[in-house]
């Protein structure tokens, strides 16, 4: 009886043993297969990650590589300015070096034309009044001898119309020196103007003023209609003579020239003896 009960026992803890071990089986099946599904979302984890990693390097890279460009090419820049601006000073300062030089060789040069310039015009007065000495005695035909007027202005005082004034400073000058004064204007209506208002020894005028090739011949009618007894002298370019000489002589100028002795040694006795 007892080895039946020991036989049933061992019946039943062999059973017993068998669900256990099935149960052990099992849970091992299930972690292994739990062990598995976590390793093979990690590898794909690991995958995914790879993949972004490479891509988030290739981003890097190429911002990196256009940073890099962009710094080369702004240093190339700068460097191209900052020689630029380098040359440009060098330039300027050798520039301003020479500026300098010249100025002052100009400035010299200058000075020894103006005072040939001087020399020229005193050897120019000279002639003149040689020129006006040779003539017969009593027949110098200056404007300023013996001339009176009605109200007490100077004899030495002089109109000269001339559109380009600049053009006749040498000689304005000379005869400043010899105590003349001038009155100039550029138009006709203003050597009018002038003409009402003043008495004068003496009329210079160009022939050619503007637009207009005998401004010279409308001046001397109006002097010749208004202020007969006031020399007029027409002192002008060849070019613009050329066709109106011979009228501005028929008109009665009482001299007609291009030359500046001519036109010195015919009023410079007049201002010696003024």
């Amino acid at each position: 009886m007892s080895n039946v009960i020991l036989f049933i026992l061992c019946l039943f803890t062999s059973g017993i043993n068998q669900c256990a071990n099935q149960e052990q089986n099992d849970v091992t099946l299930q972690y292994q297969q739990f062990i598995r599904e976590d390793a093979k979302e990690h590898r794909l984890f690991l995958e995914r990650s790879f993949d972004k990693m490479i891509l988030i390097i290739s981003a890097g890279t190429f911002i990196f590589g256009a940073v890099i460009a962009w710094m080369n090419w702004r240093t190339k820049d700068d460097i191209s300015k900052a020689v630029e601006k380098r040359c440009d000073a060098q330039i300027d300062s050798l520039l301003g070096i020479h500026i300098k030089k010249l100025q002052k060789d100009l400035e010299a040069k200058n000075e020894v034309l103006t005072t040939r310039i001087k020399e020229v015009d005193r050897l120019i007065m000279e002639l003149s009044v040689r020129l006006s000495e040779r003539r017969p005695t009593g027949t110098s035909n200056s404007p300023l001898k013996d001339q009176s007027y009605n109200s007490p202005v100077s004899l030495n005082k002089v109109l000269w119309v001339d559109d380009k004034p600049r053009n006749n400073d040498n000689i304005v000058n000379m005869l400043s020196e010899s105590g003349a004064t001038f009155d100039r204007v550029r138009t006709t209506a203003e050597a009018q103007k002038k003409l009402s208002e003043n008495n004068y020894a003496l009329i210079i005028s160009d022939m050619r003023r503007g637009d207009s090739p005998d401004e010279g011949l409308k001046l001397l009618r109006i002097r010749n209609k208004n202020y007969p007894s006031t020399p007029l002298v027409i002192y002008s370019s060849s070019k613009s003579l050329d066709g109106y000489r011979e009228d501005a002589e028929n008109e009665g100028a009482e001299l007609v020239t291009t030359k500046i002795t001519e036109l010195l040694g015919y009023i410079q006795p007049g201002f010696d003896k003024a």
